[in-house]
């Protein structure tokens, strides 16, 4: 093939991958990257070799841009199930399933994702989320650890039972009870210092 016929088959593959992702590129066009340049790039060669370097270059820019699109499509997704869960906490049926199909993704790829962006297990996650609130609810109400289970989504006190001691290393009536010892220490230390 001669160089002329060369340089006309690259410059249309790489027309045909522009288009193809036209609406991907537009982002790197905002960031000071040309597709384009590619083309103009092409003509100011001199060998196959040189031409070959450059659209493999080329391909590999394409490449960064479309995974730093779908990086930042992925973190949007998962920032949005995480409010999602900090709104929903409370339902008892709430699960990876249930999300799935809000986000219209399989909960196997789901829960993948999630891990990977957030070093967590989606059910993890979302028992941090419960038991934080229960925590809260421990403090803030007198209500018995029966109650504020099922207030945060968990209607089996066994369960609640064994996951919040095992996050805070103290069954739910031991951390009220430490917590309101250390309301009522700092209460009297601000008391000794007035």
């Amino acid at each position: 093939m001669s160089y002329d016929n060369v340089l006309a088959y690259i410059n249309q593959l790489a027309l045909s991958i522009i288009n193809t992702f036209n609406t991907t590129l537009a982002a790197g066009l905002q960031n000071g990257n040309n597709p384009y340049e590619i083309i103009h790039q092409l003509y100011q060669l001199e060998t196959l070799d040189e031409m070959q370097v450059a659209f493999l270059d080329f391909c590999d820019r394409i490449s960064e841009t479309l995974q730093e699109n779908r990086s930042d499509k992925n973190i949007e997704i998962i920032q949005k199930i995480k409010e999602y869960v900090h709104n929903n906490y409370h339902d008892p049926n709430l699960s990876l399933d249930i999300i799935s199909d809000k986000v219209q993704l399989s909960p196997g790829y789901l829960g993948r994702l999630f891990k990977k962006i957030t070093n967590s297990s989606f059910n993890d996650y979302l028992n941090t989320i419960r038991l934080a609130k229960a925590s809260q609810l421990l403090i803030s109400t007198n209500d018995p650890a029966s109650k504020i289970c099922r207030k945060v989504g968990i209607y089996n006190y066994t369960y609640f039972f064994t996951l919040f001691k095992k996050e805070y290393g103290l069954t739910p009536s031991q951390y009220r009870k430490s917590q309101q010892l250390s309301i009522n220490d700092e209460a009297s230390e601000d008391l000794i210092t007035e």
